[in-house]
């Protein structure tokens, strides 16, 4: 047999289950080519492709959990994630700029105020009517690195 066309799992990056009765699963996984591809896993069927033996058994050396949410508590935990890394994006935006509102930072009245705007339209993001799906970034001006 030749095993150079086997797809070995390096990892499970995600694993949902597709449906209440809770009868099959979307995963994504890592193979041994650092590929990610989308595979369909029913734990208790009878398939025995090599694929579905390999996850059956690294479910079961991992202890892997497999969350059991429903589409709410889903979609809760990710707008909460993905709030979470806007506003880290956010902040890391306003800490590139904090040395150009030192007082002490030699810069234009006309650029200050640029600058001031420029963060408190990044403070703003979170209260646009997308946030965080779609945000629509403020552009730095000219001046700044």
């Amino acid at each position: 047999m030749n095993n150079k066309n086997i797809k070995k799992i390096k990892k499970i990056i995600s694993a949902k289950w597709n449906n209440i009765e809770k009868t099959s699963m979307d995963l994504i996984l890592l193979i041994n080519n650092n590929e990610e591809i989308p595979f369909t896993f029913v734990p208790n069927s009878n398939d025995k492709s090599p694929i579905s033996i390999e996850l059956v058994q690294l479910f079961k050396e991992n202890a892997f959990e497999i969350e059991n949410v429903n589409e709410e508590e889903y979609n809760k935990k990710q707008l909460e994630q993905l709030s979470s890394e806007a506003r880290m994006k956010r902040n890391q935006l306003l800490l590139e700029t904090d040395y150009l509102v030192n007082g002490d930072y030699p810069i234009s009245k006309s650029e200050k105020t640029a600058v001031k705007q420029y963060r408190q339209a990044l403070r703003d993001i979170t209260s646009q009517n997308e946030f965080p799906y779609n945000i629509e970034w403020p552009t730095k001006p000219d001046f700044i690195n």
